[in-house]
């Protein structure tokens, strides 16, 4: 009796392995698939920014601000 009990435990532990594992196969699937579209989407919008440096006012790249750049929020922005 104990035989049947000790692989029936193991179908289902089994069963519950491959259950869990293509649950993880899927989510990381999903993860790169919105990794991907999220770095495409970031490719084509350029963040532009207003800065006051040495009194002067200009819009630069996100990238190009550097220490030193006074920025401000404008509602809508």
């Amino acid at each position: 009796m104990k035989t049947k009990n000790s692989r029936r435990d193991r179908t289902d532990a089994l069963i519950i392995l491959v259950i869990v594992l293509i649950i993880g196969l899927l989510a990381f699937w999903q993860e790169r698939g919105t990794t991907n579209a999220v770095k495409k989407l970031l490719a084509i919008v350029q963040i532009g920014v207003t800065v006051r440096c040495n009194n002067e006012t200009a819009e630069v790249s996100l990238e190009e601000i550097v220490p030193g750049d006074i920025t401000g929020l404008i509602l809508g922005d």
